[in-house]
């Protein structure tokens, strides 16, 4: 969310054309990001809210996944179950 917030910022205030703010997403992308970007269907992107939600839907679980203050501040150390 603070990737596409701050990129919509930027991009609003010098240019106008949303198709153009759609172009020139890609070029704040990286690695995997960039990769999928490149593999989305450009039929399905018309507007930049559409690359928005696609962003959003592919991205969604590093916004479940990271904790907020409170639920850090809740945490014992002992209580920290790791995957392995």
């Amino acid at each position: 969310m603070i990737h596409l917030k701050m990129y919509g910022n930027k991009m609003e205030k010098s240019i106008h054309d949303k198709r153009l703010i759609i172009y020139f997403f890609n070029e704040s992308l990286s690695s995997a990001t960039l990769s999928w970007y490149i593999h989305l269907d450009n039929n399905e992107i018309i507007r930049w809210k559409d690359l928005v939600d696609a962003f959003i839907r592919q991205y969604k679980f590093n916004m479940d996944a990271t904790p907020n203050r409170s639920s850090l501040q809740t945490m014992e150390k002992g209580n920290i179950k790791f995957i392995q």
